[in-house]
């Protein structure tokens, strides 16, 4: 009877051990590094105008390209869940792309946030650092050649303790 007891119990064990979410190496709060913004010939591929953002202070908020650039994004899952735009408004981000305000600062900031959502993007981590990748079409330009646009966030993780 013993016996049973002591397999019973190291059963229960090995499952509630396999059940146990094992903690994501990417999971975690990212701040805010760098942001590079390039624009190019969309044929060619050669660069037409390059900006570099080292000081998220320097981010024109009504840039519809810049104003999605995260000063802090939290990771959980793999899955970007959190994040702090230029404007400095807090945002849950759901299905990847919807940003639900955390606080609402007035009816008419209610209204324009709760419209809000992320330009598709693509993500990658390596080492301590997260790289979210942009891509925006022209449709109409100056030049007598297609624009695009490349957005490249670098986040650095956050290091408690």
């Amino acid at each position: 009877m013993k016996i049973l007891h002591t397999l019973i119990l190291c059963l229960c064990a090995l499952s509630a051990y396999s059940q146990s979410g094992k903690a994501n190496k990417t999971d975690g709060t990212y701040l805010f590094e760098k942001a590079v913004f390039t624009i190019s010939n969309s044929n060619s591929k050669s660069e037409v105008d390059k900006r570099i953002i080292t000081n998220p202070a320097l981010v024109d908020t009504t840039d519809m390209f810049l104003q999605n650039i995260f000063l802090q994004a939290t990771i959980s899952n793999g899955v970007l869940s959190f994040c702090v735009l230029p404007d400095q408004s807090e945002y849950t981000v759901e299905d990847g792309i919807k940003l639900i305000p955390t606080k609402e600062k007035s009816e008419v900031s209610a209204f324009k946030h709760s419209q809000r959502q992320l330009s598709p993007y693509s993500s990658s981590f390596s080492d301590n650092r997260l790289t979210f990748t942009f891509i925006f079409l022209y449709g109409d330009s100056n030049y007598d050649f297609p624009l695009e646009g490349k957005l490249t966030i670098t986040l650095t993780k956050q290091r408690y303790g």
